[in-house]
């Protein structure tokens, strides 16, 4: 599959996403529970409108509440390069007028991302 991410911003706290969200348009945000003022769940909670969600945490526990807010992939830490890859691509079939590639057709362009957390990614 080809396609390209637009890194819009990152954040290592959630109030100056929250700020960067309320002002601009990202299709999809990539965000971590553990985050400094205010955890991930909150920030998504207080959206009017959120992106799609890939959530990120160490915290298996959080799963129940991040799937009751619609996220598209849950990830839990440490995450391997194949696992990330695969979230990666789940929200072109979410982005709407999309629809999935099929097997004579693979390159569908990636939505924008606006990452709130760095991770660390292990293979």
């Amino acid at each position: 599959m080809t396609g390209s991410l637009e890194l819009k911003a990152t954040f290592s706290n959630s109030l100056d996403a929250h700020v960067f969200l309320s002002q601009q348009q990202v299709q999809v945000l990539f965000l971590d529970v553990a985050m400094p003022q205010l955890d991930g769940l909150e920030l998504v909670r207080t959206l009017h409108n959120p992106p799609l969600v890939v959530l990120l945490t160490a915290y298996p526990q959080y799963a129940l509440d991040a799937f009751d807010l619609d996220v598209v992939d849950f990830l839990l830490k440490p995450v391997s390069l194949e696992r990330f890859l695969r979230a990666v691509t789940k929200p072109i079939w979410y982005v709407p007028s999309r629809q999935p590639p099929t097997t004579h057709s693979l390159s569908v362009p990636m939505p924008n991302m606006c990452a709130c957390a760095t991770t660390t990614f292990c293979t």
